[in-house]
């Protein structure tokens, strides 16, 4: 019973933890997100786009405008799959299959997120980013409940 509990506390605390990284990043700065977030499109553009320097100046903003919007909405997308995720792994530890608490619970927290933002210089409360955070908690917790089914149904002999 005590390796269940450690298992109990263990993963409430990723929570805790992912929540607090989450909202680390929300308190950058915008020119602290906008590096942080730069440097990621700078190395895809490096990566996909070989001669990217002879390109117009127009299709280079273009191309990295896109990808900057890809990058940063994907950030939100994932951060908060990845919330989800645990929070459907904390709730399955309880023995609470539930797999509508891990959307409600991420959705809420993205609101606080977004109104956190509000107040951070050059930052923004953003519709759009919650809509996003709420799709990626969706998706993480329909990810992980495929992955339940999948190793349950792995560990059931066929008849």
């Amino acid at each position: 019973m005590k390796r269940y509990k450690k298992k109990r506390i263990f993963s409430w605390t990723a929570v805790v933890i992912w929540m607090a990284v989450i909202f680390l990043l929300s308190a950058q700065t915008a020119n602290q997100s906008g590096k942080l977030s730069g440097g990621i499109v700078r190395w895809l553009v490096a990566l996909f786009y070989r001669g990217f320097n002879a390109f117009s100046v127009e299709r280079q903003n273009e191309i990295l405008s896109v990808w900057s919007l890809v990058i940063r909405k994907g950030a939100h997308f994932s951060e908060y799959a990845v919330l989800a995720i645990l929070l459907s792994n904390a709730f399955r530890l309880m023995e609470k299959q539930t797999w509508v608490l891990p959307v409600i619970i991420s959705a809420i927290y993205a609101v606080t997120d977004e109104v956190h933002q509000y107040f951070v210089p050059g930052r923004a409360c953003r519709l759009l980013d919650m809509g996003m955070d709420t799709c990626g908690a969706i998706f993480g917790t329909a990810l992980f409940a495929l992955g339940i089914y999948l190793w349950n149904r792995r560990k059931k002999p066929t008849p």
